[in-house]
């Protein structure tokens, strides 16, 4: 007799196969940044990970690792992609945070995750910080 888990748990974040950022139409053909896309891709793929592990720590220094290497695609015509692609992870680590505030708050509350919580918002200022930064040098 076979055995069925009790539970059948699906994965909700994502398949591994799929690439996250997938280019449907670029004026340059999306040969410019290849380089830049894969790593996007790479730590995207990695943090969804991190993030069905509960590895939060994890997750904002990958994350922030794909923020940097959008400013790599500061030329034309991919200026316009690299912000899009700071805005995908920028809400990324944004739900991240509301994640962590659920688990924060309530009557069954983790404390163990208020550290990751001030990591987080730490993290989201940052990016701001050098979003601004880089809106000021244009």
């Amino acid at each position: 007799m076979k055995k069925h888990p009790i539970v059948s748990r699906e994965r909700d974040y994502y398949h591994d196969e799929e690439e996250y950022l997938q280019l449907e139409s670029c004026p340059g053909g999306g040969t410019k940044c290849l380089s830049q896309r894969a790593v996007i891709n790479e730590c995207m793929r990695l943090s969804r990970i991190y993030i069905e592990n509960k590895n939060y720590t994890e997750v904002v220094s990958i994350l922030m690792k794909a923020f940097e290497s959008t400013f790599d695609l500061n030329f034309e015509p991919c200026n316009r992609c690299g912000l899009f692609f700071r805005n995908l992870i920028f809400n990324s680590l944004k739900k991240t945070e509301t994640e962590l505030e659920k688990m924060n708050s309530g009557f069954f509350r983790k404390k163990r995750y208020v550290y990751n919580l001030t990591q987080v918002r730490k993290t989201l200022e940052e990016m701001e910080k050098k979003v601004q930064k880089d809106k000021l040098s244009e």
